[in-house]
């Protein structure tokens, strides 16, 4: 899985490749606290505009029922 651009200012598009899909996103701080949770996405990308700047980890659930985790930067 390849996320990008990192940092990023805005938008972080992903891509996965394999005939898997994205089912969810859950961005974390560095707490561990939930701090977006994004079903349902068809654009392989997530709006990072309105959150603050920082170091995020971001899980995402695939249709196969597996995870994935990438650590992201947001600088705006």
């Amino acid at each position: 899985m390849q996320v990008f651009p990192n940092p990023t200012s805005s938008i972080l598009n992903y891509q996965i490749n394999g005939g898997v899909s994205v089912d969810g996103i859950v961005i974390m701080n560095n707490l561990g606290q939930t701090i977006r949770t994004e079903l349902n996405l068809g654009n392989n990308t997530v709006d990072l505009s309105q959150v603050s700047n920082g170091i995020y980890i971001v899980q995402f659930s695939l249709n196969n029922d597996q995870m994935i985790t990438k650590k992201i930067i947001v600088n705006h």
